[in-house]
């Protein structure tokens, strides 16, 4: 890879996958140069959206291409762990589609795996990459709105019509799939270091978790804040996260994709609204934007979402899990 370019291999051609080869396209140092596909009906319908992207039918060949500097996984949460494991078994820095994979257990592995090897390895859990996130952080902290007390945050999507949703097979759920969002904005002010959970579920007749209402305490800054955090794939919320201080509150439009931020006072009076920095790409570009700068810089992962945030992050995933109950049957 030159410092000023990019060639990314898409492992895995659903509707993820998609969408990032389209946000890539618009790029300037980035492109796809291959992608793959288990079945030949992917292959075909990838590379009728894609002419120019070499498509192959096997996992394996896309990782012998030696024009592939980066390899994005876009297969289902239950096979992020193998197939991130053959990126780095085959030399491949890797970024890997939230949730990083189905339990801690799986992530610990993986990273172990990937520092023995010497291969970069990053999560693209894209908020964490967006300017708009130092820019929520450095504004909760910068004292406008007092002391945090609390942070409230939802996500909502009508999502069930998508089979891996509801299979457990396939890690489907709510929590790893768009509870992921809220808590990463929870995790961006407050930090992880959790003193307490609660969590309970509404669950699919397959056993997997479709509405997740969580309560959390963290210490942070020397306090301990509240945190509440909805998800769900029955239907659609407001996305809002709020983070509530001692002399206001901010909201935060669309915690999947940061729109506005507005800042009010005690008295409830709106202090100042801050639009998103002006985005002619999609948000998605930021994360490989952060790959391609670690790896020019010889990083081994991104400053943005390190590797012991990961797995933090992946051992919060796993206590939620145990409150409501939810369990894979590949971790029986």
């Amino acid at each position: 890879m030159g410092e000023n370019r990019l060639r990314v291999g898409i492992l895995g051609t659903g509707l993820m996958a998609v969408e990032m080869a389209e946000a890539i396209r618009t790029m300037e140092h980035i492109e796809v140069c291959a992608a793959a596909s288990r079945s030949r009906e992917g292959a075909d319908a990838f590379a009728g959206k894609f002419p120019h992207c070499r498509v192959y039918e096997t996992y394996e060949a896309l990782l012998c291409d030696p024009e592939v500097d980066l390899v994005y996984v876009a297969s289902p949460h239950s096979h992020h762990a193998l197939h991130a494991g053959m990126c780095i078994d085959a030399g491949k820095p890797v970024l890997v589609e939230k949730s990083f994979t189905a339990n801690a257990a799986q992530a610990r592995a993986l990273l172990e795996k990937a520092r023995q090897a010497g291969v970069f390895l990053a999560e693209a859990i894209w908020p964490r990459y967006m300017p708009m996130a130092e820019t929520i952080r450095e504004t909760v902290w910068s004292g406008v709105i007092g002391k945090v007390n609390a942070i409230s945050a939802n996500l909502g999507y009508p999502v069930t019509d998508k089979p891996r949703i509801l299979d457990p097979e396939r890690a489907g759920g709510a929590l790893l799939d768009v509870g992921i969002y809220p808590l990463t904005f929870v995790s961006l002010i407050a930090g992880d270091e959790i003193t307490g959970i609660c969590a309970q579920a509404k669950k699919a007749d397959t056993g997997v978790d479709l509405e997740d209402q969580i309560a959390m305490t963290i210490q942070s800054g020397g306090r301990e804040i509240c945190c509440n955090i909805y998800a769900s794939v029955n239907g659609p919320s407001d996305r809002t996260g709020i983070v509530y201080g001692t002399d206001g509150y901010l909201i935060v439009g669309n915690v999947n994709n940061f729109e506005w931020m507005e800042i009010y006072d005690r008295d409830h009076r709106l202090v100042k609204r801050v639009p998103r920095p002006e985005q002619t790409q999609t948000g998605y570009v930021y994360q490989f934007e952060a790959c391609r700068h670690a790896l020019a810089a010889g990083l081994k992962e991104c400053p943005q979402m390190p590797h012991h945030e990961i797995l933090t992050m992946m051992e919060i995933l796993d206590q939620i899990r145990r409150k409501m109950g939810v369990t894979y049957p590949f971790e029986a």
